[in-house]
């Protein structure tokens, strides 16, 4: 979590969105022992554009169903309780930041696409690891999905500023958080783990969104955070069609702190691309 003085500045200069209902309603939902699948499902169905979303998705290429899902209790079964919460999450912060503005040279939709991407990359990775992160598979996603959330609340909250901060990023040939923290004080890992303190998000989320660019020494010290650095550097290199390989991956922190073997590791790479082929927003 970012210090107090950074906070204060976030909180002055950004406007950090609540937590969406939907996700709030779902998480109590599943939490609850008395309720059921029926339960969730009603409450999503409560939604229309929100249950619309979530079948688009169940149906998408990669869940891989056999037969297409028409409703959402029939979905929960086929997927688990566990894909739905996701599909959930997922559908439901995207609709959340629907109407932002979009920027010259910056394609919101090219983030979100890298963002599920990450977020799919980085439970799968939970699975690898030989050493139990402290965190599930659930969590591992909503840390992938929102790892780069800060960018989307900078550009709806200070739009005009963060369209320079791109530009002179983009000039300079730097990464955006160096101009971020040149012109505003923070950057926009800082607003993301803002984000996820204020939706009561597991510390080891807040840290791996503060922290998946860096410093080393943070990602060393964190599995959690070496997981998500390692899922951005995999999505990003599958996006620009770079050639990767495990064993130029293994040195990174996440291998090691995860025990997270080269064999495995080929496996995600090998399918990275086709998996990425197959994302939809």
């Amino acid at each position: 979590m970012p210090d107090d003085s950074v906070l204060e500045v976030v909180f002055a200069s950004v406007q950090i969105p609540t937590m969406p209902q939907a996700i709030q309603k779902i998480s109590a939902l599943l939490r609850d022992p008395e309720s059921g699948m029926p339960d969730v499902a009603a409450e999503i169905a409560r939604d229309p554009p929100l249950a619309i979303q979530v079948l688009r998705i169940a149906n998408s290429a990669h869940y891989g169903l056999e037969e297409p899902v028409m409703d959402i209790e029939r979905a929960a079964m086929v997927l688990g309780i566990r894909a739905l919460h996701d599909i959930v999450l997922r559908a439901a912060v995207i609709a959340e930041f629907q109407d932002v503005k979009a920027a010259p040279g910056f394609s919101l939709e090219g983030l979100w696409r890298h963002s599920i991407f990450t977020g799919e990359l980085a439970q799968t990775m939970w699975g690898l690891c030989t050493r139990p992160p402290a965190i599930g598979p659930s969590d591992f996603y909503a840390c992938g999905l929102l790892h780069d959330i800060g960018r989307v609340i900078l550009l709806d909250s200070r739009h005009e500023e963060y369209v320079a901060v791109l530009d002179e990023a983009r000039s300079k040939g730097v990464p955006s958080s160096v101009v971020e923290e040149q012109r505003f004080g923070f950057s926009h890992t800082q607003v993301g783990s803002v984000v996820a303190l204020m939706w009561k998000l597991p510390k080891p989320v807040q840290h791996a969104i503060e922290h998946h660019h860096g410093p080393r020494s943070r990602v060393e010290a964190s599995l959690s955070v070496a997981l998500v650095s390692l899922c951005d550097h995999i999505a990003r290199k599958v996006e620009q069609g770079a050639q990767l390989g495990a064993k130029g991956l293994l040195g990174h922190p996440a291998c090691s702190l995860g025990g997270i073997h080269a064999q495995a590791l080929e496996q995600v790479i090998g399918t990275a691309q086709a998996r990425y082929s197959q994302l939809e927003v």
